[in-house]
C-alpha cells in the first residue's frame, strides 16, 4: 500500500509540476527576448468587422462609433452586426449608422457564440466573399481604440494569419470585481500573450479584438465547445498556424461586476478548457509523435500545457485541502514562512507589472491587489465545479457599457505612459480616445514624423 501511495503522490507531483515549470520558463525566456518590430504596411486588407450581438442596444452603439472613428481608410471597412435572438431594438440601432449591414438570426441554437459565428461567416463568405482580404472580430459591449486597425493590419501584411489584439478591462474601477478581471486581463497578456509573441510560440484567442485572413476561415468556423475562441485556436496550432499577439492594437472590454457574474464566467471558462482537452488530446498527441518540425511541436506543446492547467487546478486545489493543514500541524513555522513567500511574491510581480509595465498608479487598484490571490482561489474552486457539474450553454451578461478611455481612464496599452491630455483638448475632441500619449518602440517613425517630445526629450506618439 506504501508502494502504491507513493507512485500516486508522485504521478499527482509530476501532473501538477511539469506544466508549471514550462509556463515560468516561457514567461522567463519570453520577456526577456527582444521585441520582435513589424514595419507600416502600405497595402492596406479589406476588413469584414464581425460583430456579435444578442440584445444590446444599450451598448453597440459606442462600439460601432469607435469603429467610425478608426485611423483606417473606412472605405476598406465593412461592418457586420450579427443580431442572434434579439429582442431589443439592437437591429435598429446598429442600422442607423453607415458601412453598417445588419444580418438578423432568429433561428437555430443558442448554445454559443460559436453558433452565431458559423452561421455568420458562412453567409459573409457567400455574399460579400469577393470583397473581403480579412476578418476583424468584436463583442458589442468594447471600445477600439483608434490606431487599432492600422496595427493589426500591420502584422497581417508581414505575414501573420491571426492576430489577438491586446483586451484591456474598460472601466476598471467600477467595483472590486472590475478591477479584479482589469488585473487579470493585464497578467494574461504580460505572462501569457506577450512573451509567447516574442518566442514565436502561439497564444489563445481572447474572444473578442481579433482578426483573421481570410484564406484561414474558407472552410467557415468550426467549433463546438463552450469556449469557441480558444478551441479555434487549437484546431489552428494544430493545422500549423498560429496566433500572434499585437500588444498596440487595444481594445477595451466590459467586465463583470458581480461575485455571482464572475463564478459563472470562471465556471464557463473552465468548462470549456476541459472540453477542449478531452476532444483534442489525440490530435495532440498523433502530432507530436509525427512532427519532426520544432517550431510546430513547440506551439502543440505549449498549447497543451495551457490546457493542462485546468486540470493541474483541480488537483492542486484538493492536494492544498490535504498538505496545507498536515503541514501547519507538523512544520507550522515552515509552512507559515512558505505560504508568506508565495502570497508576497505574487504581490511583487502583480505591482511591478502594474506600475513599470502599464505604468499606472497602483493606488485605485490596491484593495484589489492585496486581495488577488483570493481571486486565484475562486478559480481553482471553479475549476473544481467546471470538472463536476459543467456549463452545457452560453448564458447571456448583461451590459451597461463602458465610457470612451478618456472619461472612464481606461487602461493605457502595455510598455506605455500615461500622459493625460489637457481639458481643452478633451473638449475639442471629444470622445477621440486623445486622451494617452502612447510611447511605443516600434511606432519611430511616427515618432519622429510628430516631433513630439516629452520632459525627458523622448519621442511619444498620439494615439
Amino acid at each position: 500500500m506504501p508502494r502504491i501511495e507513493g507512485i500516486i503522490a508522485l504521478l499527482i507531483q509530476i501532473l501538477t509540476v511539469i506544466p508549471s515549470i514550462w509556463l515560468a520558463f516561457v514567461v522567463i525566456w519570453g520577456l526577456s527576448r527582444r521585441k520582435k518590430t513589424y514595419p507600416h504596411a502600405d497595402r492596406q486588407d479589406r476588413f469584414a468587422v464581425v460583430i456579435c450581438a444578442r440584445n444590446e442596444e444599450a451598448v453597440i452603439d459606442k462600439l460601432l462609433t469607435s469603429l467610425s472613428q478608426q485611423k483606417y481608410p473606412q472605405d476598406k471597412l465593412r461592418i457586420f452586426v450579427l443580431a442572434d435572438h434579439c429582442t431589443d431594438r439592437t437591429a435598429q440601432t446598429a442600422s442607423g449608422f453607415d458601412r453598417v449591414i445588419v444580418m438578423e438570426r432568429n433561428e437555430g441554437p443558442t448554445r454559443g457564440k460559436g453558433d452565431v459565428l458559423a452561421w455568420g461567416i458562412r453567409r459573409i463568405m457567400k455574399e460579400y466573399g469577393d470583397d473581403i482580404d480579412s476578418f476583424a472580430f468584436f463583442d458589442a459591449d468594447n471600445i477600439v481604440r483608434e490606431d487599432y486597425l492600422i496595427h493589426i493590419n500591420d502584422m497581417l501584411q508581414s505575414g501573420e494569419e491571426i492576430v489577438q489584439g491586446n483586451r484591456l478591462g474598460g472601466g476598471p474601477y467600477k467595483t472590486f470585481v472590475t478591477k479584479w478581471f482589469a488585473i487579470y486581463w493585464m497578467l494574461y497578456s504580460f505572462l501569457f500573450s506577450y512573451p509567447r509573441q516574442k518566442m514565436g510560440l502561439s497564444a489563445f484567442l481572447t474572444g473578442t479584438g481579433f482578426a483573421v485572413k481570410k484564406e484561414v476561415l474558407s472552410a467557415g468556423w468550426r467549433t463546438s465547445s463552450i469556449t469557441e475562441d480558444v478551441e479555434f485556436s487549437v484546431q489552428q496550432c494544430l493545422a500549423g498556424r498560429r496566433v500572434a499577439f499585437c500588444l498596440d492594437a487595444v481594445c477595451f472590454d466590459e467586465q463583470p461586476s458581480e461575485v455571482r457574474v464572475l463564478f459563472r464566467q470562471l465556471i464557463r471558462w473552465c468548462t470549456g478548457s476541459y472540453q477542449i482537452l478531452r476532444r483534442y488530446i489525440g490530435a495532440w498527441m498523433h502530432a507530436l509523435k509525427i512532427s519532426s518540425e520544432d517550431p510546430y511541436r513547440r506551439r502543440t506543446t505549449d498549447n497543451l500545457m495551457l490546457l493542462l492547467l485546468g486540470p493541474v487546478n483541480f488537483v492542486a486545489f484538493f492536494a492544498n485541502l490535504v498538505m496545507i493543514p498536515l503541514t501547519l500541524w507538523y512544520f507550522p513555522g515552515l509552512a507559515l514562512l512558505g505560504l508568506a513567500l508565495i502570497l508576497a511574491g505574487t504581490e511583487v510581480v502583480l505591482f511591478c507589472m502594474i506600475r513599470f509595465f502599464y505604468h499606472q498608479e497602483l493606488r485605485p487598484f490596491m484593495p484589489a491587489l492585496l486581495f488577488m490571490p483570493v481571486f486565484f482561489f475562486f478559480y481553482s474552486i471553479c475549476s473544481v465545479i467546471a470538472l463536476v457539474h459543467p456549463v452545457r450553454s452560453w448564458k447571456r451578461i448583461d451590459h451597461e457599457g463602458i465610457a470612451a478611455p478618456q472619461e472612464s481612464k481606461a487602461l493605457p496599452p502595455a510598455g506605455s505612459r500615461k500622459a493625460i491630455a489637457s481639458r481643452e483638448d478633451k473638449e475639442e475632441v471629444p470622445y477621440k480616445m486623445t486622451e494617452l500619449l502612447v510611447r511605443e518602440g516600434e511606432n519611430d517613425r511616427l515618432n519622429r514624423a510628430a516631433g513630439v517630445k516629452d520632459a525627458e526629450g523622448s519621442d511619444y506618439v498620439r494615439s
